[in-house]
This record gives C-alpha cells, structure tokens and sequence, in this order.
C-alpha cells in the first residue's frame, strides 16, 4: 500500500463500492471475459485469489495471484501448472506475502515488484487532444488487427504469430476494445481495455523500441481516458511492470497496491525438479 491510497480510494474507488478486493477483482475479471473465449483458456478465483493459463509458452500470460495466505491452495494451484509443464508467474501481495519461501524452494526467480494503478475518469478528460497527425483508432478489420499484432509483437518482443492469434482473442464483444495509436498513418502504439461494468482493465499496453522516447505511450494513454471518458465508463484498472509505471504515473495512474511476481521461464525446470 501506497500513502495514496487514501486519496485514491476517496477519488476513484470508494464512490464505485468498491475496497480493495473488490479492485483487484474487477482487474482479473475483465482480463477473463477477454481471455475466456477460447476453449484452451483456463481460469479460476476466489475473493482473495486468481489464476489463469493460456498455453503459451511465455511466463507472463500465466499468472497465479494471492494476496492472502493460504497454503493449501496455493500449493494446489502450483501443481496445476507444473503438472501440465506451464511456464508460469506467481504474483504474491498483502498477507500472500509469507509464502515466498514456497516459491523460493521450488525454484522459482524474482521478478518486478508490480503495482496494481487505477485512474478515475472525470469530465476534464474530455478536452486532451492529440498532436498534429496523431489519431487514436479502434481496431476492427483484419489488416488493422495485424497491424496491431505487429506492434504488439515488437513491443513486447514475442513471436508475432503468437501475436497474431493473440489479437484476435475477444475480438468482437463488445466488452473489448483493441486500440491504435497511428502518427502519420504509421501505428506507433496499441493497447487492450475490457469492460467490467463501469471499470476497465488496461492490457497489453506497449510501445515498440523503434518509436519509443516520442510521447507515444503517454498520448496513447491520455486519448484512451477522453475516448472511455466520453463512452461514461468511470475507473481504468491496470496492473504495471516497474518500468512502465514511471508513464502511468506521469498520465496521472496512482498506486493502490503491489504485488510480488515469481516466475520460472524455462519448460525445462518441472522436468529437472
């Protein structure tokens, strides 16, 4: 916890209904109805626990979330992904805490320290324009998805087949957005936002290394608060890596939470336990 959290929860959170908990849960929820169309995705949560798996090979799109001690099942979720040999984090917070030495047993490398962020969206969103042939867009057709891919890839430094498919998870309901951000007709930038409600998890935002240190990410972020702003959604969710943080913050994202990530990245691991 941040000493903002206060302020945060009194501009953003608490008029919503929402503690705490039920923050974290909008985040995970909305990363589930994206991901949760295809049949190879799995997931499951409690009030104080979340877990997903792709089938990808690459940690970071396989997560285990705790944020309150509990042994038993956290012991029961890790056997889950060993057993079916998937590179995996595990994100620990709050009271979930105590159970690194779990984690460290078994191997697993630390990650980033990463903060969940939330942003309350308000009337003066509206007025933010984007620079001389900037334009942020909505991606819809098939070239405008690739193109996506293709950024997404970059940024992220994955395969871009794997973004490819990617991209088209979710496409099409109207709880998920892909968006642009294209200068000069070029797409320097993209992220991902799905719907819970009136609150929107954040996703997949990046910018390729080529068109980074320009002001993309930050024009990006900001024309996506005017367009949700307009659309009457009220809180953007995300939870950041330490690098992306510093532009979240400068976009006005405060800290509400952090949690701890644990990772084994190489398939090769549950074989030589």
């Amino acid at each position: 916890m941040t000493d903002f959290n206060d302020r945060v929860y009194s501009a953003a959170v608490e008029p919503r209904g929402m503690n705490i908990d039920a923050v974290r849960r909008q985040l995970h929820l909305s990363w589930s109805d994206y991901r949760g169309v295809r049949e190879t995705f799995k997931y499951g949560h409690t009030d104080h626990s979340y877990w997903f798996m792709t089938g990808v090979q690459w940690a970071e799109v396989n997560q285990i979330t705790y944020y309150q001690k509990d042994v038993e099942s956290l012991e029961k979720d890790i056997e889950f992904f060993w057993n079916a040999k998937q590179v995996h984090m595990v994100q620990l917070g709050g009271a979930a805490l105590d159970m690194a030495d779990i984690l460290v047993k078994k191997g697993y490398a630390q990650d980033d320290i990463m903060p969940l962020m939330a942003y309350s969206l308000s009337d003066e969103d509206l007025v933010f324009e984007l620079g001389e042939g900037q334009k942020l867009a909505k991606v819809e057709s098939e070239k405008e998805l690739d193109s996506a891919a293709l950024v997404l890839s970059q940024g992220f430094d994955f395969p871009v087949e794997i973004a490819q498919k990617g991209v088209r998870y979710g496409h099409g309901r109207t709880e998920v957005s892909r968006y642009i951000l294209l200068d000069s007709g070029v797409p320097v930038s993209t992220a991902l936002l799905s719907s819970q409600g009136k609150s929107v998890g954040c996703f997949e935002i990046t910018t390729p290394p080529q068109f980074q240190k320009k002001g993309y990410g930050f024009s990006l972020v900001k024309s996506i608060f005017a367009e949700r702003a307009k659309m009457g959604d009220e809180l953007l969710l995300l939870q950041s890596s330490a690098a992306g943080e510093p532009l979240y913050r400068k976009a006005g994202f405060k800290v509400i939470d952090y949690t701890q990530g644990w990772s084994i990245h190489d398939p090769a691991h549950f074989e030589e336990a």
